[in-house]
């Protein structure tokens, strides 16, 4: 797996609009792989919430088999001001796990329930802490605890009968916390597809760390 760190500035027309619709920044972020993205769900991408937005915030961005190419963030459209204020080359990372271990992670996860073939947002905090223990049995890990952050995604527009696919409203809750692992392999085949739906609005990225 390949993973980068970009920082947008908000003062490039295109980074503040890619900010602005989590759905644009992906489209954006897919010009790294010029034969085409590398397949469904193998491509993930999170909006940090490290700083404030006009200090320019932090894109995380991880494929699972094809190294991305940043060389197009040096040219990238929006005015005289660059697209990034810095970005890292894609560190290749080959992430190994063990039973029992405990690791801090987090994840900003797209809370949902299938009724008559829609998704409807889960967000009653018992429905979506549900939601993760749910999807921590089928991806290999236990949640000891988490701390959620809910908040809406293009929650604020007016309600419209028919929505742009870029203007859909989605509800996201960021997950922070420990986690405990129970299917090593399983939790790493998770890190490379990504959990929940939502993925090409910036949702599913689980990341992890060792607990402070």
């Amino acid at each position: 797996m390949y993973l980068a760190r970009l920082v947008l500035n908000p003062r490039n027309n295109g980074a503040r609009g890619d900010l602005d619709s989590p759905y644009d920044l992906h489209r954006t972020l897919n010009r790294a792989y010029p034969g085409g993205e590398p397949g469904e769900n193998r491509t993930l991408f999170r909006i940090e919430p490290d700083r404030p937005q006009d200090e320019g915030r932090t894109v995380l961005l991880q494929s699972s088999d094809v190294r991305p190419d940043l060389s197009f963030l040096e040219n990238s459209a929006g005015g005289p001001e660059p697209y990034c204020h810095d970005w890292s080359e894609p560190k290749e990372i080959d992430p190994s796990f063990t039973e029992g271990q405990q690791l801090a992670f987090r994840l900003l996860g797209n809370p949902t329930k299938s009724v008559d073939g829609k998704r409807i947002a889960l967000t009653d905090e018992e429905d979506y802490y549900d939601w993760l223990e749910r999807k921590a049995s089928m991806h290999g890990f236990e949640v000891a605890y988490a701390h959620p952050t809910p908040f809406w995604i293009n929650g604020d527009q007016e309600d419209k009968d028919t929505y742009e696919k870029r203007e859909i409203p989605h509800f996201a809750v960021r997950y922070d916390g420990l986690l405990q692992v129970t299917g090593p392999k399983r939790l790493r085949e998770t890190l490379a597809s990504g959990i929940g739906p939502a993925k090409a609005f910036g949702f599913g990225l689980l990341t992890l760390a060792p607990p402070r």
